[in-house]
Protein backbone atom coordinates (compact mmCIF):
# COMPACT_ATOMS: atom_id res chain seq x y z
CA UNK A 1 0.00 0.00 0.00
CA UNK A 2 1.43 3.36 -1.04
CA UNK A 3 2.20 5.87 1.69
CA UNK A 4 2.39 9.63 1.75
CA UNK A 5 5.90 10.93 0.90
CA UNK A 6 6.12 13.01 4.06
CA UNK A 7 5.27 9.98 6.20
CA UNK A 8 8.02 7.95 4.55
CA UNK A 9 10.57 10.72 5.05
CA UNK A 10 9.60 11.33 8.70
CA UNK A 11 9.65 7.61 9.46
CA UNK A 12 13.06 7.15 7.86
CA UNK A 13 14.48 10.14 9.72
CA UNK A 14 13.12 8.87 13.03
CA UNK A 15 14.55 5.40 12.53
CA UNK A 16 17.97 6.86 11.66
CA UNK A 17 18.01 9.34 14.56
CA UNK A 18 20.64 8.76 17.19
CA UNK A 19 18.31 9.75 20.01
CA UNK A 20 16.47 6.81 21.53
CA UNK A 21 12.68 6.86 21.62
CA UNK A 22 10.09 4.69 23.29
CA UNK A 23 6.64 5.96 22.27
CA UNK A 24 5.30 7.52 19.09
CA UNK A 25 2.11 9.57 18.86
CA UNK A 26 1.49 10.50 15.26
CA UNK A 27 -0.96 10.43 12.34
CA UNK A 28 -1.98 6.98 11.16
CA UNK A 29 0.08 7.07 7.96
CA UNK A 30 3.32 7.90 9.75
CA UNK A 31 2.92 5.18 12.39
CA UNK A 32 2.07 2.52 9.79
CA UNK A 33 5.09 3.47 7.71
CA UNK A 34 7.34 3.53 10.77
CA UNK A 35 6.32 -0.03 11.67
CA UNK A 36 6.81 -1.17 8.07
CA UNK A 37 10.23 0.40 7.52
CA UNK A 38 11.61 -0.48 10.95
CA UNK A 39 9.96 -3.90 11.20
CA UNK A 40 9.13 -2.89 14.74
CA UNK A 41 7.50 -4.99 17.43
CA UNK A 42 4.90 -2.97 19.29
CA UNK A 43 3.21 -3.25 22.67
CA UNK A 44 0.09 -1.35 21.66
CA UNK A 45 -1.22 0.11 18.43
CA UNK A 46 -4.35 2.05 19.16
CA UNK A 47 -6.38 5.12 18.36
CA UNK A 48 -5.83 8.09 20.66
CA UNK A 49 -7.90 11.25 21.00
CA UNK A 50 -6.31 14.59 21.79
CA UNK A 51 -8.17 16.95 24.10
CA UNK A 52 -7.16 20.58 24.41
CA UNK A 53 -8.09 23.86 26.05
CA UNK A 54 -6.59 27.26 25.19
CA UNK A 55 -5.91 30.41 27.11
CA UNK A 56 -9.05 32.52 27.20
CA UNK A 57 -11.39 29.53 27.36
CA UNK A 58 -13.38 29.36 30.56
CA UNK A 59 -12.22 26.60 32.92
CA UNK A 60 -14.35 26.11 36.00
CA UNK A 61 -13.29 23.15 38.16
CA UNK A 62 -16.41 21.05 38.76
CA UNK A 63 -17.28 19.73 42.22
CA UNK A 64 -15.94 18.14 44.35
CA UNK A 65 -12.48 19.70 43.87
CA UNK A 66 -11.40 23.29 43.44
CA UNK A 67 -7.99 24.83 42.86
CA UNK A 68 -7.55 25.03 46.64
CA UNK A 69 -8.16 21.28 47.00
CA UNK A 70 -5.35 20.40 44.59
CA UNK A 71 -1.79 20.15 45.88
CA UNK A 72 1.64 19.34 44.53
CA UNK A 73 2.70 15.77 45.30
CA UNK A 74 5.03 15.22 48.24
CA UNK A 75 7.67 12.56 48.89
CA UNK A 76 5.24 11.05 51.38
CA UNK A 77 3.04 10.18 48.39
CA UNK A 78 5.76 8.07 46.76
CA UNK A 79 4.41 4.63 47.67
CA UNK A 80 0.90 5.49 46.51
CA UNK A 81 2.19 7.02 43.28
CA UNK A 82 4.24 3.88 42.62
CA UNK A 83 1.04 1.85 42.89
CA UNK A 84 -0.66 4.19 40.43
CA UNK A 85 2.22 3.99 37.94
CA UNK A 86 2.26 0.19 37.96
CA UNK A 87 -1.51 -0.02 37.60
CA UNK A 88 -1.47 2.48 34.70
CA UNK A 89 1.20 0.42 32.94
CA UNK A 90 -0.96 -2.65 33.34
CA UNK A 91 -4.27 -1.14 32.29
CA UNK A 92 -2.95 1.18 29.59
CA UNK A 93 -0.01 -0.71 28.06
CA UNK A 94 -0.81 -4.28 29.17
CA UNK A 95 2.48 -4.56 31.09
CA UNK A 96 2.09 -6.71 34.21
CA UNK A 97 3.59 -5.20 37.39
CA UNK A 98 5.87 -8.20 37.92
CA UNK A 99 7.57 -7.40 34.57
CA UNK A 100 8.50 -3.86 35.61
CA UNK A 101 11.86 -2.95 37.13
CA UNK A 102 10.66 -0.88 40.11
CA UNK A 103 13.79 1.30 40.01
CA UNK A 104 12.71 3.04 36.80
CA UNK A 105 9.24 4.29 37.87
CA UNK A 106 10.61 5.15 41.31
CA UNK A 107 13.28 7.41 39.81
CA UNK A 108 10.74 8.98 37.47
CA UNK A 109 8.25 9.68 40.27
CA UNK A 110 10.92 11.14 42.54
CA UNK A 111 12.03 13.43 39.72
CA UNK A 112 8.48 14.61 39.09
CA UNK A 113 7.96 15.29 42.78
CA UNK A 114 11.19 17.26 42.94
CA UNK A 115 10.21 19.28 39.86
CA UNK A 116 6.68 19.85 41.20
CA UNK A 117 5.29 18.12 38.13
CA UNK A 118 2.76 15.84 39.85
CA UNK A 119 -0.52 17.13 41.27
CA UNK A 120 -2.90 15.24 43.53
CA UNK A 121 -6.13 15.44 45.46
CA UNK A 122 -6.15 13.81 48.88
CA UNK A 123 -4.22 13.69 52.17
CA UNK A 124 -0.46 13.21 52.41
CA UNK A 125 0.47 9.64 51.65
CA UNK A 126 -3.08 8.75 50.57
CA UNK A 127 -3.94 10.62 47.37
CA UNK A 128 -7.21 9.73 45.70
CA UNK A 129 -6.45 11.18 42.26
CA UNK A 130 -3.26 12.30 40.50
CA UNK A 131 -1.89 13.62 37.24
CA UNK A 132 1.54 14.49 35.87
CA UNK A 133 2.84 17.28 33.67
CA UNK A 134 4.60 15.85 30.62
CA UNK A 135 6.22 18.37 28.32
CA UNK A 136 6.05 22.03 29.33
CA UNK A 137 7.18 24.70 26.88
CA UNK A 138 6.31 27.78 24.83
CA UNK A 139 3.57 25.91 22.92
CA UNK A 140 1.83 24.73 26.07
CA UNK A 141 1.55 21.96 28.64
CA UNK A 142 0.81 18.27 28.16
CA UNK A 143 -1.02 16.46 30.98
CA UNK A 144 -0.42 12.73 31.36
CA UNK A 145 -0.76 9.92 33.86
CA UNK A 146 -4.23 10.84 35.04
CA UNK A 147 -5.33 8.26 37.60
CA UNK A 148 -8.06 7.91 40.21
CA UNK A 149 -7.76 5.21 42.86
CA UNK A 150 -10.39 2.51 42.18
CA UNK A 151 -12.41 3.04 45.36
CA UNK A 152 -12.81 6.75 44.50
CA UNK A 153 -13.90 6.46 40.88
CA UNK A 154 -17.15 7.84 39.54
CA UNK A 155 -17.10 10.85 41.89
CA UNK A 156 -15.65 13.47 39.54
CA UNK A 157 -12.15 13.71 40.98
CA UNK A 158 -10.32 13.27 37.65
CA UNK A 159 -12.41 15.96 35.96
CA UNK A 160 -11.87 18.29 38.89
CA UNK A 161 -8.12 17.72 38.99
CA UNK A 162 -7.64 18.19 35.24
CA UNK A 163 -9.76 21.35 35.25
CA UNK A 164 -7.96 22.86 38.24
CA UNK A 165 -4.46 22.18 36.89
CA UNK A 166 -5.43 23.41 33.41
CA UNK A 167 -6.83 26.60 34.91
CA UNK A 168 -3.56 27.20 36.77
CA UNK A 169 -1.27 26.41 33.83
CA UNK A 170 -3.21 28.54 31.34
CA UNK A 171 -2.11 31.63 33.27
CA UNK A 172 1.42 31.21 31.87
CA UNK A 173 0.92 28.91 28.88
CA UNK A 174 -1.26 29.28 25.77
CA UNK A 175 -2.63 25.75 25.72
CA UNK A 176 -3.08 22.62 27.84
CA UNK A 177 -3.70 19.27 26.21
CA UNK A 178 -3.74 15.52 26.85
CA UNK A 179 -4.44 12.34 24.91
CA UNK A 180 -6.46 9.28 25.80
CA UNK A 181 -7.41 5.95 24.22
CA UNK A 182 -10.44 6.42 22.00
CA UNK A 183 -12.00 3.37 23.67
CA UNK A 184 -11.64 4.75 27.22
CA UNK A 185 -15.18 6.05 27.61
CA UNK A 186 -14.91 6.83 31.34
CA UNK A 187 -11.79 8.96 30.94
CA UNK A 188 -13.26 10.78 27.94
CA UNK A 189 -16.36 11.65 29.93
CA UNK A 190 -14.11 13.07 32.65
CA UNK A 191 -12.20 15.24 30.18
CA UNK A 192 -15.43 16.46 28.63
CA UNK A 193 -16.62 17.47 32.10
CA UNK A 194 -13.31 19.20 32.82
CA UNK A 195 -13.92 21.68 30.02
CA UNK A 196 -11.43 20.27 27.55
CA UNK A 197 -12.46 19.85 23.91
CA UNK A 198 -11.72 17.01 21.51
CA UNK A 199 -9.17 18.37 19.05
CA UNK A 200 -7.68 15.57 16.92
CA UNK A 201 -6.97 11.86 16.59
CA UNK A 202 -3.74 9.91 16.19
CA UNK A 203 -2.17 6.52 16.79
CA UNK A 204 -0.12 5.57 19.84
CA UNK A 205 2.71 3.08 19.39
CA UNK A 206 5.09 2.13 22.23
CA UNK A 207 8.06 0.01 21.17
CA UNK A 208 8.21 -3.49 22.59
Amino acid sequence: EACDWSSAVCSSDLLEARASWRIVLAPHELVRELVRLGRLATLVDREQIYYSVSRGDLIVPPAPATVDAVRVADKKDLAALMHAALHLNQSDLHVDPWCVDRAWPKRSIKTRIRKRATFVIGPLGKPIAKLDLGSVGPSGVVIEGVYTWPDQRGRGFAASLVAAVAQEKLVDHPRVCLHVAASNAAARRAYDKSGMVEAAGCLLMPRA
